[in-house]
């Protein structure tokens, strides 16, 4: 004998502002499906803990030019460490990032010859870009958050 189907209900789930489907085997929607939140932190090295987190027209511009010139806007953005940019290491002092990314410069540019330093800064010029990006998204929604709790505080009052 056949076992009988089991029933799959789905909802839509968001996450991160990406929307997925999630299946929900055996029971049914009527009762409330748990939901657990996973947040991941990847843990990087040191030379990418340093890279700096830009405004997204100055992480454009250096993208740009470690594309055309390897190394230079690595360069370029490790003078950001000391005035806009921050870092995923809260903990260590800006002068050291400043050097990990001059270092990181300096091994892209001795290392362009062979291709390995343009791929090398080529990734590092979409790092920039994409942690600006990140970062500008998360202000964002923090910003939305702290603007509904504070027109929940005031509804209440």
């Amino acid at each position: 004998m056949a076992s009988p189907a089991m029933k799959q209900d789905s909802i839509e789930v968001a996450i991160n502002g990406r929307s997925s489907q999630a299946y929900v085997s055996g029971g049914s929607m009527a009762r409330r499906p748990t939901v657990t939140i996973i947040h991941i932190k990847e843990k990087h090295g040191p030379l990418r803990a340093a890279v700096p987190c830009m405004p997204l027209p100055i992480a454009i511009v250096c993208c740009l030019l470690n594309i055309f010139t390897p190394g230079i806007g690595t360069l370029i953005s490790a003078f950001t460490v000391f005035c806009c940019g921050k870092t995923g290491n809260p903990d260590r002092a800006s002068c050291v990032d400043f050097w990990l990314n001059i270092l990181s410069a300096f091994l892209q540019i001795i290392t362009f010859p062979v291709i390995v330093g343009w791929i090398w800064s080529i990734f590092w010029g979409m790092t920039f870009v994409t942690l600006s990006a990140e970062y500008k998204r998360a202000r964002k929604l923090q910003k939305r958050r702290r603007l509904r709790a504070d027109s929940r505080g005031q509804s209440q009052d």
